[in-house]
This record gives structure tokens, C-alpha cells and sequence, in this order.
């Protein structure tokens, strides 16, 4: 039984690895950003996260915790790298190793679209034009 790593387009590819550098890119931007507001109203009030603590729940007070937040956060990111790359790479690298079959003259089955697949339409045409070139390649042997 054939085994795929979640994580396979975006380390197998360099579009998926931009994608994961971008998510990265924004997630450590919006953490930055909301860490530093937060701290800011803390100092405006003066007040520090050590005083904040005592008065809230114990289970808050976990997740204010740098060693659980930023690994909560870089999961978020890698589910949503990875989710977007097995939307758009995954297919892309269907796609382009569907072709170079073609190219090489291989005999292939038309290609199949995945529910709900970004690329369907485009799948449509090309498994329309390689159905074309199919017929016209089978009508010139004949003649």
C-alpha cells in the first residue's frame, strides 16, 4: 500500500515551498502585530502579564504561555500550507507529469479532476484536445 506524506507537494516543489514561506511570512507578521498591541495595552495601563495572570483562568493562562502559542500557531500554518498546496500544487504536478507522458508518446488515460478540483475546467480541455490529437493520429494511419 502506497503512502503519501501530507506535506508532499509543498516539499517536493518550489511553488509549495514559496506558498509555505508566505504563510509563515503573514503568520509571524499578524503574531508580531497582536503581541505588540497586547503588550502595549499592558504598558499603557501599567500593568505587566505577571499581574494579568492571577485573575484569569488556569487554562488561559496556558495558552498565554510563548511554548504553547507559537507551536498552536506554526501547526495552524503548515495545516494551511498544506491544504492549499494540495489544492493548487498537487494538481499542477498531475497535470505537468500527464504531459510530459503525452510528450514522451506514452499511451494515457484521460486525465481525472478530484472533487471539487481548482483545475477541472482546464482538465476538461486538455483531456478534450488529447482525444483530438488521439482521433487525428488514428485517421492518418488509416489513410
Amino acid at each position: 500500500m502506497r503512502t503519501r506524506l501530507l506535506l508532499h507537494p509543498i516539499l517536493m516543489s518550489r511553488t509549495g515551498k514559496i506558498i509555505l514561506f508566505l504563510y509563515f511570512s503573514i503568520g509571524a507578521g499578524v503574531s508580531w502585530f497582536f503581541f505588540k498591541s497586547f503588550h502595549n495595552i499592558l504598558d499603557e495601563a501599567n500593568m505587566t502579564p505577571s499581574i494579568l495572570k492571577e485573575g484569569l483562568p488556569p487554562l488561559i493562562v496556558f495558552f498565554m504561555n510563548p511554548f504553547v502559542y507559537i507551536p498552536i500557531i506554526v501547526g495552524g500554518i503548515l495545516l494551511a500550507a498544506s491544504y492549499t498546496a494540495n489544492r493548487v500544487v498537487g494538481p499542477a504536478q498531475r497535470i505537468d507529469l500527464w504531459l510530459k507522458c503525452w510528450i514522451a508518446g506514452q499511451n494515457l488515460s484521460p486525465l481525472r479532476a478530484r472533487n471539487n478540483d481548482v483545475y477541472a475546467t482546464f482538465i476538461e480541455l486538455l483531456n478534450a484536445l488529447y482525444l483530438k490529437s488521439k482521433r487525428d493520429k488514428e485517421t492518418r494511419k488509416k489513410n
